[in-house]
């Protein structure tokens, strides 16, 4: 039904030439109330154009899920916030690539935005009716700026920084946007916080990914040795349980990554303690068997394992960015 009423540009056509033959004397009703109708119509229609895409891979996933119930495809949480690792999806779901497209629009246009808001400022029009509401404990909003405490609409201010904000917090201070105490490395080439921003950047040696991606890059990149984590990254298992307790996986990209490195080059180093039921996982799931594992301790960083005596390009894989922020692998060449 939404498809059949009258298109947006239809609508303001039809007003435009109205205007030009009638003269239109003090706002003429109708055509406004088309227009703004016309409006409506058209952000209701991309929405769901929008949602088709994703709801069909969903509904693909939620298929498989019905027929194999006991099959781990999904794992997800916000146990650790701090180090962002709140997913593990599988190979070939395409939600994450509808964002990704959407973003590089938003990126594209970002820098005239950007050169917009720096030389010209807010528009008047927008200061004079949201005005500057104060953000106290007791009458919070949303969409009242944490930095200049100015309210927007939802349209301006995104996880409680507006746009303005934004830009100088990235460009002029050189720090995450969004949070005040955020530990994670920020990028000094693109302004983008690793972990705020889910960025990448290959001058950083800072790659954010999945499996498939771990598997190009080794492709790419052709590491002498190659490092990952155990828990939610090469497979399922978190805070240290036993991979043999409960139903568990091992990411099929990265298993395919391990199977074309080079013997002896490739190993585990992991914080879970449960060493010997790792290594009988790893024969079940059919792992080379001359892959060491590496258990570190609690406050022990993982550099001290993976630069010990080595030399040459190495490949660090690991669902934590805490564990990539050690100084000693931010230094090494």
């Amino acid at each position: 039904e939404l498809e059949a009423m009258p298109n947006l540009v239809d609508v303001c056509a039809s007003a435009l030439s109205a205007s030009r033959v009638e003269g239109v004397h003090g706002g003429d009703a109708s055509i406004l109330q088309r227009v703004s109708r016309a409006c409506r119509v058209r952000k209701e229609l991309n929405q769901l154009y929008g949602a088709v895409e994703a709801l069909g891979d969903q509904t693909t996933w939620l298929r498989r899920i019905a027929d194999v119930p006991t099959e781990r495809l999904f794992v997800a949480g916000d146990a650790d916030l701090r180090a962002s690792t709140s997913m593990f999806i599988p190979s070939g779901f395409r939600v994450g690539d509808l964002f990704a497209r959407q973003r590089a629009v938003c990126d594209g246009e970002f820098p005239r935005m950007m050169r917009v808001l720096r030389d010209e400022g807010w528009p008047t029009h927008l200061l004079g009716r949201l005005g500057a509401e104060k953000r106290t404990e007791t009458n919070f909003k949303e969409t009242t700026c944490r930095v200049c405490e100015r309210g927007f609409s939802s349209l301006w201010v995104h996880r409680f920084i507006c746009v303005a904000c934004e830009l100088n917090e990235r460009f002029e201070l050189g720090r995450c946007p969004y949070r005040e105490s955020c530990a994670s490395p920020f990028c000094p080439h693109a302004n983008r916080c690793f972990v705020c921003d889910s960025w990448s950047c290959a001058e950083c040696r800072l790659i954010r990914g999945d499996g498939e991606e771990c598997l190009a890059l080794a492709e790419d990149i052709d590491p002498d040795l190659t490092y990952l984590d155990w828990d939610r990254t090469l497979c399922t298992t978190r805070s240290g349980a036993s991979p043999l307790k409960g139903t568990h996986a091992v990411d099929p990209d990265l298993l395919s990554m391990i199977c074309s490195r080079p013997k002896g080059s490739v190993h585990i180093v992991t914080r879970n303690s449960y060493r010997d039921d790792i290594k009988t996982f790893m024969a079940r799931a059919g792992l080379p068997d001359d892959i060491p594992v590496h258990t570190v301790k609690k406050h022990q960083s993982k550099a001290e394992v993976i630069l010990e005596g080595n030399e040459g390009t190495i490949l660090f894989v690991d669902d934590s960015v805490a564990e990539h922020m050690d100084e000693r692998l931010m230094r090494s060449g």
